[in-house]
């Protein structure tokens, strides 16, 4: 109907930075690595993730720190786990299980979410959790003025 698809309850849509919007499914086949039939709806990854672990797989040595991403390798070999870094947008950031919102890139928040017990992003905690914002704001910053 509208091209971008369902999200499956989720608030926003593909174009959108809301979890409905950057969920989306990952389909990898990889006999003798990759366990046939296995789904984890658990585990988080980003395309960020795909050259530090293409060269893991390779055993090319990288140096962790001059990329976002992370090695991945055992969520795609069935693990299931999270991510061990935190995740950015322009304009939002991902750390465990918050989720927070900036007003059009600047460090002013305007939405907080607990995705662990929130995942259609509906309570907005902001005003709950102002230490957790005050954390997340500073590594988002700091994120954000380092960018080249």
């Amino acid at each position: 109907y509208n091209l971008v698809g369902w999200s499956g309850g989720l608030r926003g849509q593909k174009h959108n930075q809301h979890e409905g919007g950057v969920r989306s499914p990952f389909i990898l086949r990889w006999p003798g690595y990759v366990p046939a039939g296995k789904i984890n709806t658990n585990s988080n990854t980003s395309a960020l993730d795909w050259l530090p672990t293409l060269c893991g797989i390779a055993d090319v040595t990288i140096d962790p720190a001059d990329f976002q991403g992370e090695d991945v390798r055992d969520i795609w070999e069935g693990a299931d786990r999270s991510r061990t870094g935190s995740q950015f947008w322009n304009s939002s950031m991902k750390k465990d299980a918050w989720r927070i919102y900036f007003n059009g890139g600047s460090t002013n928040a305007y939405e907080l979410y607990d995705l662990s017990s929130d995942l259609s992003e509906t309570n907005n905690l902001l005003t709950v959790y102002p230490d957790v914002v005050d954390e997340l704001t500073v590594i988002w910053a700091d994120w954000k003025e380092n960018l080249p």
